[in-house]
């Protein structure tokens, strides 16, 4: 087998085994690519090293039959404290019903011992990758709840800014236009250049009355993120 998933950035691994042969060899494999690695002879220090370290260690590599607790029990606390790390079981023996249990734990992947030393790094930097590509997944899914969100922020202060415009300008293009008509009706009676020029006022005062028609609309965009009355046909 190849390393094609050596790390490219120092990952975290702990390392549990009553075995000291099996954590040093284990140690010695994954230091020499890069893993940066802590080491518990059991299940009881294990659980101490990861109540300060869980946010940093990437994956636990851990063998299963230990004098006491088991790495089975072991998982189940893993699981308490982190459902995503990626756990890798280690046993001396191919027994079917432990691969079951594994696997109902959330097992990454199994290793038998001896381990082979290529073996070991691929299923661990398989694992790393694992844990690295869920982050990243997390984070992309944060920023874009965070970009969604201010999005809707944006669009919420562009349609209560509308509602505001609507609100305090229809008054005033209401009475605009009463006026401009009742000039028209004036400068009828004066001759042509006082008519045009009426008539002009008359045409300014309904482009104001559709301009503040369509941001009638525009606060409309979301209703469930506005108060009061939505805007009703009959006050435009």
């Amino acid at each position: 087998m190849s390393d094609e998933h050596i790390p490219n950035d120092q990952a975290t691994i702990l390392i549990v085994d009553d075995d000291v042969a099996v954590r040093d060899l284990a140690m010695v494999t994954l230091t020499t690519v890069g893993y940066r690695c802590m080491a518990a002879e059991g299940v009881d220090q294990a659980s101490e090293i990861l109540a300060s370290e869980v946010s940093r260690i990437d994956a636990v590599l851990t063998d299963i039959a230990m004098p006491g607790k088991t790495g089975f029990d072991l998982a189940v606390h893993v699981r308490e404290l982190d459902e995503e790390m990626p756990l890798v079981f280690m046993t001396g023996f191919a027994d079917l019903e432990k691969a079951r249990t594994a696997v109902k734990l959330g097992a990454h992947d199994f290793l038998l011992k001896p381990m082979e030393v290529q073996e070991l790094r691929l299923v661990v930097g398989r694992a790393v990758e694992r844990r690295r590509l869920r982050r990243e997944n997390q984070a992309f899914r944060t920023e874009l709840e965070s970009r969604y969100f201010e999005l809707r922020r944006i669009e919420n202060q562009k349609a209560l800014y509308a509602s505001l415009v609507v609100d305090d300008m229809w008054p005033v293009i209401k009475s605009l236009r009463h006026t401009a008509q009742q000039l028209k009706s004036i400068g009828d009676t004066l001759g042509t250049g006082p008519a045009a020029l009426c008539r002009r006022m008359v045409e300014q005062a309904e482009n104001a009355e559709d301009t503040l028609r369509l941001l009638a609309s525009a606060r409309s965009l979301d209703p469930a993120t506005l108060k009061g009355e939505e805007w009703r046909d009959d006050k435009v």
